[in-house]
């Protein structure tokens, strides 16, 4: 583990520490679970509701105690899929994917980009974004009320992609945020999806193709552009900054698009695996490049910056 993994591990467990005091009356029950004292417990909640904590319940806990977290903090409230709260002074509304057994999960994906900001790190003030994996919207979004001046929002699942258009039209950034449904490749061509996958979340899009034995109206073809397809729409002087969140096709991106990379000034990316090898390929095409956050073993992101100028 580097020292930037290091220290992010250690104000980690501490977010998760405050977290659990926040939300938990006998708080000190859940934590003796935390850090292994104690196989299992019963936690009492402050809305007063009880649950069994234990490593196989875990995750249930934790997003027991994030909703009633990010309910503090946040003030957000769902209503028919509909995910509501306010950033910035402003009250923003998110269409989530309409899986009963998922809408909490889901928006405490979208509740922790804007309360979290694991995309704090990049200047994104006047310049033009282009959102790789925009999922439902949420981080194109993000991006605008940061102050960006425009955001080109790629997302590939025909059903999120509608989700997405959903989303920039009812917080009123149609202006701003740029929907293109496509897959960002280092191949132009289109690909079979299914149209029945109704959450892409941690999917890539190979996860997604669409079969030979899958019937015709269960399947869409979705385009494969290049980054420089994207590019060339874009004036030559706009201060550009790219963020990759693709479930492992960060890869072919930045090893593929070497020339295409130059033209950015920062960089945020998912990394899956180690990060070691796009720190260096990152490197190669003028930026200095460094791992961020680490949410757990090989998964995390890695932020660039440009320190010498693009061809």
């Amino acid at each position: 583990m580097n020292i930037n993994a290091y220290f992010y591990d250690i104000k980690s467990k501490l977010r998760s520490v405050i977290r659990i005091i926040s939300t938990t009356k006998n708080f000190y029950c859940p934590l003796l679970v935390y850090f292994n004292l104690i196989k299992k417990c019963n936690a009492v909640l402050f809305d007063r509701s009880r649950v069994e904590v234990s490593k196989e319940t875990w995750g249930d806990y934790w997003n027991r105690i994030t909703l009633l977290y990010l309910k503090k903090k946040l003030r957000f409230r769902i209503e028919d899929y509909f995910v509501i709260f306010n950033f910035k002074g402003k009250e923003l509304r998110f269409k989530i994917p309409e899986i009963p057994s998922e809408i909490e999960s889901s928006a405490i994906k979208i509740l922790e980009n804007f309360y979290s900001e694991p995309y704090r790190f990049l200047n994104v003030k006047n310049k033009i974004v282009i959102d790789v994996g925009a999922y439902i919207g949420d981080t194109s979004v993000y991006f605008a009320l940061k102050g960006a001046q425009k955001v080109i929002a790629i997302e590939p699942h025909p059903y999120i992609f509608e989700l997405l258009k959903v989303n920039v039209d009812i917080n009123n950034l149609e202006k701003i945020i740029i929907p293109i449904n496509a897959g960002l490749s280092d191949r132009r061509g289109k690909v079979p999806v299914r149209a029945s996958v109704i959450d892409t979340w941690g999917l890539r899009l190979d996860d997604c193709i669409a079969y030979t034995s899958d019937k015709s109206d269960n399947v869409r073809l979705v385009p494969l552009i290049t980054l420089h397809d994207v590019l060339i729409k874009i004036h030559e002087h706009d201060e550009l900054v790219l963020k990759i969140d693709c479930e492992g096709c960060e890869y072919n991106i930045l090893l593929k698009h070497d020339h295409e990379l130059k033209k950015f000034d920062e960089i945020i990316l998912e990394y899956h695996g180690e990060p070691n090898t796009l720190i260096r390929a990152l490197a190669k095409a003028g930026f200095k490049a460094k791992a961020v956050i680490q949410y757990k073993e090989k998964l995390g992101l890695i932020h660039a910056k440009r320190v010498t100028k693009g061809c």
